[in-house]
């Protein structure tokens, strides 16, 4: 995740520099933590029990016979306050679809200006109705930039103007503003 007030304050809470937040993830790399198609016991014996179990409904999921039958199981992660890891989970034990959700107990910031767009405040769900015209300019691994006009507050109305919004595992982590 790119440097932002949101990682230092993270990295200060656990004591932490961006040195150690590079060794963790390098070892998640090399456990495997990163790769289609490990299974759910890498992430328990990494992040711990999961606080919620549920069935992936078809319209959040994959139609898919290969993603049938899948669970989303979330992980509470103390740094990311407000916010449950979520992962789904094939009927084969399979991860797959990795993001952070809203944590059930908190709710959603209210969105009338731009300057609202912090990073770590916000899901891509949560900011997507907020956006016409949307389309996305990259997309790779666990991140994807998406890019449209917004409909809220300060901009709504406005001709020409865009947002573009960068999250990594779904979590909002820069937004820029155009026109």
């Amino acid at each position: 995740m790119p440097d932002s007030s949101a990682r230092s304050a993270a990295l200060a809470s656990l004591e932490a520099v961006v040195s150690d937040a590079e060794a963790a993830l390098s070892s998640a790399r090399a456990r495997g933590l990163f790769q289609p198609g490990h299974r759910i016991d890498l992430e328990r014996s990494i992040l711990g029990d999961e606080v919620y179990r549920v069935p992936l409904t078809s319209a959040e999921g994959e139609d898919s016979e290969a993603f049938s039958h899948s669970d989303v199981i979330a992980f509470h992660l103390p740094v990311f306050v407000g916010f449950d890891y979520a992962v789904n989970v094939s009927g084969q034990g399979l991860v797959w679809g990795q993001r952070f959700l809203r944590q059930q107990s908190y709710s959603t910031p209210s969105v009338t200006l731009i300057r609202d767009l912090r990073p770590w405040r916000f899901v891509k769900e949560e900011l997507e109705p907020f956006l016409s015209r949307k389309v996305v300019v990259d997309e790779f691994s666990f991140s994807e930039t998406i890019s449209g006009e917004p409909t809220f507050g300060d901009s709504h109305g406005t001709s020409g103007g865009r947002l573009t919004l960068r999250f990594d595992f779904g979590l909002l982590q820069s937004v820029n503003s155009e026109g």
